[in-house]
């Protein structure tokens, strides 16, 4: 008779707002302040790809992809006292993962494969290396990328196509490892400087920057974020207000619902419709 296996035994604990660990993409235009921002979360660590340029708590730069690997192996299983790890940048980790496999499959160039399979084997290792930053989160730390922003052309299915931002990564038509990062994150921040829309003398439409440095968090037809904290649509970017931020999301999930209706109510432009939905909002 075939012996049963023993019952698998877990232990189970609900974990509060304050316990939870994040996985974040914080991407945006260099040098606004996104390696800043990750280094004011507790008990931060770096996986420097990118030449350091923060007096931070940090391994050596990695030179391999194998060299990553072991840190997160290090954090997933070693005793230490980390909270966070930032690895910084994942456009910078791209050209470890393309080495990694043109040494293991003996190329000398990521298109020595022919007809974009070299990119279909980085996919993978990408998804290996997500793999290992999840064990890394499952111990209660917080994971975090950094990326750089690109400007490309969105193929827009319902009309003309646009330019938007975009992670700094490599994309083919059934390769993008940046869609597969943003898929794994609990949020994707896009962080920008603040431009407002002014008029000259000669009443020409132009754009300005006023200086603040903001973090975006709901997706916009010029870029990709996204969040499942209730965040209101733009942070000042400092760690202090985006934990704060998430925070009041979570234990106020209701006042953050009526302030992104409210939101979504004013970029109304039809002033009957927005005085229509406004009436039957307020009815509710």
């Amino acid at each position: 008779m075939a012996t049963q296996p023993s019952p698998v035994k877990f232990a189970i604990k609900k974990m509060t707002p304050d316990q939870e660990a994040y996985k974040f993409l914080f991407y945006g235009v260099e040098g606004i302040g996104k390696s800043t921002l990750a280094a004011g979360m507790p008990g931060a660590v770096f996986i420097p790809v990118e030449n350091p340029r923060l007096a931070v708590e940090a391994f050596p730069q990695p030179k391999t992809l194998d060299d990553v690997y072991e840190m997160l192996r290090y954090l997933s299983e070693e005793k230490h006292d980390h909270k966070t790890v930032v690895v910084d940048s994942i456009d910078a980790m791209e050209g470890l993962v393309w080495s990694h496999i043109c040494k293991k499959n003996g190329w000398n160039s990521i298109e020595d494969a022919g007809f974009g399979k070299g990119y279909v084997v980085a996919m993978e290792e990408w998804r290996s290396f997500l793999v290992r930053l999840e064990r890394v989160w499952a111990k209660g730390i917080n994971a975090v990328m950094i990326g750089h922003s690109t400007v490309r052309m969105f193929q827009n299915p319902e009309g003309e196509n646009y330019e938007r931002y975009s992670t700094k990564l490599f994309e083919g038509k059934e390769t993008k490892p940046g869609a597969l990062i943003r898929g794994w994150c609990d949020a994707v921040l896009f962080i920008n400087y603040e431009t407002v829309l002014v008029k000259d003398k000669a009443k020409k439409t132009k754009a300005k920057e006023t200086g603040a440095r903001l973090i975006h968090t709901e997706w916009r037809a010029s870029f990709d974020a996204k969040n499942r904290f209730n965040l209101p649509p733009t942070v000042p970017l400092s760690w202090e207000d985006l934990n704060a931020a998430i925070l009041d999301g979570k234990r106020f999930p209701a006042k953050r619902l009526r302030e992104s209706i409210e939101e979504k109510l004013g970029q109304i432009t039809d002033a009957e419709v927005r005085a229509k939905a406004g009436a039957a909002f307020s009815a509710a």
